[in-house]
């Protein structure tokens, strides 16, 4: 087993967490990269060689549940917040709290984009 780094980045491309993944190759790393919160872009190293480059515009094989993923985002920033309250050391609950406000930045950034695709005044009438 290896430790891949996963650094999620922000809409400027500047690093805004790191995760790391432990795993016993280059495509399992990736598959599980796919997994993580990637809106903006990220990128998978181990140690100096970058492995794979995950764009804002990559799409899921399938399509996603914006309701699901939104709801997902929401349960992932309670239990950031509960690890930081948890968590016995300064830098970890640091690190928690963090991901916690970025999830609930992306679950009102996602929610915004739901309600304005759903907007019934925002459909242009034929004709």
């Amino acid at each position: 087993m290896a430790t891949y780094r996963a650094y999620l980045l922000d809409d400027t491309g500047d690093v805004v967490s790191r995760i790391d993944l432990e795993c016993a190759d280059d495509e399992a790393a990736k598959e599980r990269a796919l997994c993580l919160p990637h809106e903006n872009g990220a990128e998978l190293w181990l140690l100096d060689r970058l492995i794979a480059v995950f764009g804002p515009t990559v799409q899921a094989e399938h399509p996603v549940d914006v309701a699901d993923k939104l709801e997902r985002l929401l349960t992932d920033a309670e239990d950031c917040t509960l690890l930081s309250k948890l968590a016995g050391d300064p830098a970890k609950r640091e690190r928690f709290a963090r991901l916690a406000k970025r999830f609930r930045q992306m679950a009102r950034k996602l929610d915004t984009a739901i309600k304005a695709n759903s907007d019934p005044d925002d459909s242009i009438a034929p004709g």
